[in-house]
This record gives structure tokens, sequence and C-alpha cells, in this order.
């Protein structure tokens, strides 16, 4: 998928870059910092749909540390918003959603994008677990975990060991 990124700013295209280069290389983990307000959830949301639409990956997950921060991701407004600056059409970008309840098929109906909270991971690591293997035996694409505010996040909590799990 071509994404005009003209109205990006130059750590935007970075990111984005480094993300969408080191998932198709394979590579396990990248760590992205950018400054606050700088748009980091269009990087996460562009970079989903674009790896997504590339069929590099079979879908995404982004884990936040709270409710906020979710809906925040796939805010419908936002979504649009980042269509406009971007130039992609919204149909294409609008299937993300907001992961809150037990689901079996989270990814259903074309979503490509998944946005929770840590708390919820936390609380339900096997059922992700077993959702990514799915995705990944089903389609034979892995998913991306993106962990928005990874300063929250340490192996030695449990939340780090739910994000190692993934």
């Amino acid at each position: 998928m071509q994404i005009n990124l003209d109205k990006a700013r130059p750590g935007q295209v970075a990111a984005i870059s480094t993300i969408v280069e080191r998932v198709s290389t394979d590579q396990t983990h990248t760590s992205i910092v950018l400054p606050t307000r700088y748009g980091k959830s269009d990087v996460i949301r562009l970079s989903a749909l674009k790896l997504f639409s590339d069929k590099i990956i079979s879908g995404s997950i982004v884990i936040s540390p709270g409710g906020d921060l979710r809906n925040q991701i796939v805010r419908s407004g936002k979504v649009r918003d980042m269509c406009d600056r971007y130039g992609i059409p919204v149909g294409v970008a609008k299937n993300v959603h907001e992961w809150r309840h037990a689901e079996n098929e989270p990814f259903a109906n074309g979503r490509y994008l998944l946005s929770t909270t840590i708390q919820y991971a936390n609380r339900n690591v096997d059922d992700i677990a077993r959702i990514i293997n799915c995705r990944f035996f089903m389609t034979g694409l892995t998913v991306v975990v993106y962990v928005d505010e990874t300063h929250m996040v340490s192996s030695k909590n449990k939340w780090g060991k739910a994000i190692q799990r993934f």
C-alpha cells in the first residue's frame, strides 16, 4: 500500500520505515522513541496498515497502559484524520477494533488492528497467546504486538511477563 507521508514529521517517516523494514526481515523486537504529542499513534496505525495491506503480517495488537490510550488508537475521528492527512481511503483504514471483552476471533471482518490495555492483556494472557498462534497457523503470517508506553512494563512485573509471552 502506498501512503503519502508528505505531511508526516521526519521522525514519523523514519519510525514507520524502521518498523516496516524490521518486521519484513523477521526482527523480533524494535523500539521507537518519539517525543510526546509527536504522532506515535499515527506511526502505529500507519505501520500496522502498511504491513497488513502488503501481506507481511496477519494483524496487530496495540497494548496501552490505560483506557484513554487504548481508545485513542481506534477512535473513528482519529482514524479519519489520519486518512485525510496521509491520503488513505477511510474504507481501507477503518477496520480497527477496541478489544475489551473476550472474543474468539477479534480479527474477524477484516480487522487488522486491535487496541487493548495491559491490564486486559495481563488478565487474558493465555487467550491472547492462543489467538496470536492461531492467526499465524491460519495465515502463515505473524501478528505484530505494539507496546505503547513501554516504560510501564518490566520483565520483573506481571505486565512484562505477559508481553514476553506474546
